[in-house]
């Protein structure tokens, strides 16, 4: 990614937009790892347009490995997250941290969960997460955890409905260009 480049899309995420409206976008370009490069701590909520759902953790629970769901955007506390960048990792490379729990998201075989944050390596845990661009001028990206960059084809974090209309989050192998692996990054406050 060029300076130019780099440049436009801090610009873009410093000018997030509460539940911004996803466009038509192009497939992230994987076959570099051209992975964002955002090296900012910020907040936002996890926004799905294929489920018209904000990622959330269910009533704020602090229990570890409680499942992450996707509800009604409403902009609670348990849909904020703190984006961290991870000291000694890739720039780009991030903790994502609930207020309401102070957990982690994390991937856990094929569900998204709380972690307790302790994890330190990329290749020992699933709680480190890196975000390529599915169209970075939208705040769109896509939710890599660190354990699977790398992996052909790899698994990044989707949203999708079950049985019985709850969103649930999963991570799948991805598909490029697949709405339930987009996500939109949108400020709060």
């Amino acid at each position: 990614m060029n300076q130019r480049s780099l440049t436009a899309t801090l610009t873009a995420v410093g000018a997030l937009l509460l539940f911004a409206t996803p466009s038509a976008s192009a497939a992230p370009s994987h076959g570099a790892r051209a992975d964002t490069a955002l090296a900012t701590t910020f907040t936002s909520t996890i926004y799905s347009a294929a489920t018209h759902s904000c990622v959330d953790v269910p009533g704020g629970t602090t229990n570890i490995n409680t499942n992450l769901v996707g509800s009604t955007c409403s902009g609670a506390t348990e849909q904020q997250f703190t984006f961290q960048p991870v000291a000694g990792q890739a720039s780009g490379t991030y903790n994502v941290v609930n207020a309401a729990s102070g957990l982690c998201l994390a991937q856990f075989r094929f569900g998204i969960r709380q972690s307790d944050c302790l994890h330190t390596t990329p290749e020992s845990t699933g709680q480190m997460w890196t975000l390529p661009p599915v169209n970075a001028a939208a705040n769109q990206y896509a939710f890599e955890p660190t354990n699977q960059v790398g992996d052909t084809p790899y698994r990044v974090m989707d949203a999708t409905f079950n049985s019985v209309g709850q969103v649930v989050l999963g991570k799948p192998f991805y598909v490029a260009g697949t709405a339930t692996d987009t996500f939109t990054l949108a400020s709060i406050g």
